[in-house]
């Protein structure tokens, strides 16, 4: 199952964009504003899982998926995308 993380401190749109994901079979998890997403953890298991997409992302695109180049782990903030020419 596909999990999704809203963030908004409207409740009336979380409402919304809850109910529409909902429908599509998303599993949901609701924060009011930035800083409750960051150290929720509830969220745990949905780090865990970005963690598992990137890594296996990483065998498919790098070179050396031990060498990381084009996507990087930034610690304590999460994962960045190279820029620029990778020749």
């Amino acid at each position: 199952m596909n999990r999704i993380l809203i963030v908004d401190d409207e409740k009336m749109i979380i409402h919304i964009v809850e109910a529409y994901l909902k429908r599509e079979g998303f599993k949901t998890y609701i924060a009011r504003d930035g800083e409750e997403a960051l150290r929720g953890s509830t969220y745990e298991t949905f780090e865990r899982s970005i963690d598992s997409h990137i890594k296996r992302l990483r065998q498919k695109i790098e070179p050396n998926p031990n060498s990381p180049r084009f996507v990087s782990t930034v610690f304590g903030v999460g994962y960045k995308f190279a820029s620029g020419d990778h020749n």
